[in-house]
């Protein structure tokens, strides 16, 4: 049977590897260096390999892959693998299954280890506090992801999904490819707003007309009626499209009543999920 990722250890160990850095971004080939991890580019000769962790005795070496010709991808892609080395019992796992392993591209493997290993790359390159700066500082929606993707210096899909985590707005974040959703995410706020759930992998992109003047329910069914919205969306080149959904209308103070530990805690249960079965 398959374990149940345990999300909050991995999530404690990079604040843990984080601490030291006080403004982004975060380093995670520093990192690897001052644990004397070796750290190359190469070609694992699999398609759709991202990435790969290697155990030899005390030793430890990551390869991304050389086919990744983007930055935000790369950083994202070692710290996946530091999450390998650091969160307790990947190493052992690990090594009774050969000492090497492989991880594709981050947020579709349903693996407890790959998850516990993308939510340990994607605190410990956009740590809470940091994070929350940026976010602030902006406009809600695409802007605020892209000014996070870029003082992270990380992939726009990774500071989304860690955007759905931490902002108090109601927003949604949709991932999908040639017009099949792979994932989508929401912040807690949004579920508030009728019976609204996250769609299930493989689900087809609905076909909004106007979608910087939409309505919520174009988006959601299950959404109450009459709510404005407003729908932006990036091309992420080969890896499909990124759609965020925000209210045109604000519903609460996002400085408000923050409580950061345990709003966090609950958000990245559910924001991590890959689902099956329709929305719910």
């Amino acid at each position: 049977m398959a374990r149940t990722p345990n999300l909050a250890s991995a999530r404690a160990e990079a604040k843990a590897q984080s601490q030291s850095f006080t403004s982004f971004p975060i380093d995670p080939f520093q990192i690897a260096q001052d644990n004397d991890i070796v750290v190359m580019a190469g070609d694992s000769g699999q398609p759709g390999i991202s990435g790969c962790i290697v155990f030899s005795g005390e030793n430890a070496a990551i390869y991304y892959s050389r086919t990744i010709n983007n930055t935000g991808f790369q950083r994202f892609t070692v710290a996946h693998e530091l999450g390998h080395y650091f969160i307790a019992g990947h190493p052992e796992e690990i090594l009774q299954d050969g000492g090497q392993h492989f991880s594709r591209a981050p947020f579709e493997s349903p693996q407890a280890i790959e998850k516990e290993a993308d939510t340990f790359a994607a605190h410990l390159l956009m740590p809470t506090n940091l994070s929350r700066n940026v976010l602030f500082a902006v406009p809600r929606g695409l802007r605020g992801i892209s000014a996070l993707s870029q003082a992270a210096v990380t992939s726009l899909t990774s500071a989304a999904i860690r955007a759905v985590e931490l902002d108090p707005y109601p927003m949604a974040v949709i991932k999908s490819l040639n017009g099949q959703i792979q994932f989508s995410t929401l912040t807690d706020k949004l579920k508030t707003c009728g019976r609204i759930r996250s769609y299930s992998k493989n689900t087809q992109l609905p076909e909004v007309e106007n979608p910087e003047d939409c309505l919520l329910s174009d988006w959601f069914d299950l959404a109450p009626a009459g709510i404005k919205a407003h729908g932006e969306t990036i091309s992420l080149g080969p890896y499909g499209t990124l759609t965020v959904i925000t209210l045109k209308s604000a519903i609460i103070d996002p400085y408000e009543d923050i409580d950061e530990e345990a709003e966090e805690e609950a958000a990245i249960e559910e924001s991590w999920k890959i689902r099956f079965k329709g929305q719910r």
